[in-house]
């Protein structure tokens, strides 16, 4: 029993993806729920292909709503994907069922993120899993990465404060560069300090936003931050 517990609580924090292009981070299941706007379960229907002359194609595939386990959503709904290597690491085929972690788009499609956990119903056992687990435990988890490729162990030590309005929680930084913190549900600020050196979000790696994060019970956050040394 113990160690099946364990097992849970590893499937939702990590994620399942091992995609080389994608983040340094893997995105982990228990944030890229706590932070979709919609997660379903949906059944595709058809597939159009657009292959203008002059851009990139892309697709829009349309859904069946089966079972909705975050958010609301329309029962036929349609995703959009361009393609390229930010695409779904799998194959639609048309009457198959996918577990979908949803964004809305400004034209009233959806989209999801290719390097994250959407995958079809049928290999979703361990992620839909790890949801569940999720509605039992209290707080959450606070992961991130600082700096990139050689500076890792030059930051080791560095200090991570994670404030909320209630208390001020700090952890250190690892030789790889990463740190995490269990912290109660809540509303944090993430700041990095060390001598000698500047910390800014990477507006390229980061998940969400380190001034504003909201952990809900079970939930978890993952950043990246750039290193630049102070002249």
């Amino acid at each position: 029993m113990r160690k099946s517990l364990f097992i849970l609580l590893l499937l939702a924090f990590f994620a399942h993806n091992a995609h080389g292009y994608c983040n340094r981070l893997p995105r982990l299941i228990c944030a890229e729920y706590a932070n979709s706007r919609v997660v379903v379960i949906a059944k595709l229907v058809s597939v159009n292909h657009y292959s203008p002359p002059d851009t990139q194609d892309w697709r829009i595939y349309t859904m069946r709503t089966d079972k909705i386990l975050r958010g609301s959503i329309e029962n036929d709904f349609r995703v959009y994907e361009e393609n390229s290597s930010g695409r779904a690491p799998f194959y639609w085929v048309k009457g198959e069922s996918y577990l979908l972690f949803l964004d809305a788009r400004d034209d009233g499609t959806w989209w999801l993120y290719g390097c994250g956990n959407s995958t079809p119903v049928k290999g979703a056992g361990l992620v839909l899993e790890a949801i569940e687990s999720m509605k039992t435990r209290k707080g959450g988890f606070i992961e991130g990465i600082v700096g990139r490729t050689g500076e890792a162990v030059n930051l080791k030590g560095a200090r991570v404060t994670i404030q909320s309005n209630a208390k001020t929680y700090t952890a250190t930084v690892n030789r790889q560069g990463k740190f995490g913190l269990h912290v109660p549900g809540g509303h944090y600020v993430i700041q990095v300090s060390l001598a000698g050196w500047s910390f800014a979000k990477d507006p390229l790696d980061t998940y969400e936003d380190p001034t504003d994060i909201t952990i809900e019970d079970g939930a978890c956050a993952e950043l990246s931050f750039t290193a630049e040394r102070k002249l």
